[in-house]
């Protein structure tokens, strides 16, 4: 499989653009993403968005993930806000004094600190 680029996530959030449009009001109701929905960008990796190589992200750079998340929020702010939390959470913990490999596994993985990592 190729490796999925920037431009790729952005043309995956333009094709999610309409579902999610048309259950914005689900979105609303609920306060969070559907569950199906929230798995299938994970599977288009849009979560990974600026998550370093090293760790299976795509590491790139934060305006990118703008990009992404501005095309999700024209179909529905909600949505946005939600997909983009996850990626900013992400982003954040590996810059200066959370980049350790302990906090990289507790974000990425959700293992203990004190567990090796590779």
């Amino acid at each position: 499989m190729a490796k999925k680029t920037s431009a790729d996530l952005l043309a995956a959030a333009e094709r999610f653009a309409p579902e999610i449009a048309e259950r914005a009001a689900e979105i609303e109701a609920n306060r969070f993403l559907p569950q199906d929905m929230a798995k299938r960008f994970a599977e288009a990796g849009l979560y990974r968005l600026c998550v370093p190589e090293v760790y299976g992200g795509l590491e790139s750079h934060p305006g990118e993930l703008v990009k992404v998340v501005e095309r999700i929020a024209q179909a529905d702010g909600s949505a946005a806000d939600g997909s983009g939390t996850r990626a900013r959470a992400m982003h954040r913990g590996f810059q200066g004094v959370h980049s350790s490999s302990a906090m990289t596994g507790r974000l990425l993985l959700g293992v203990p600190t004190n567990t090796a990592m590779l």
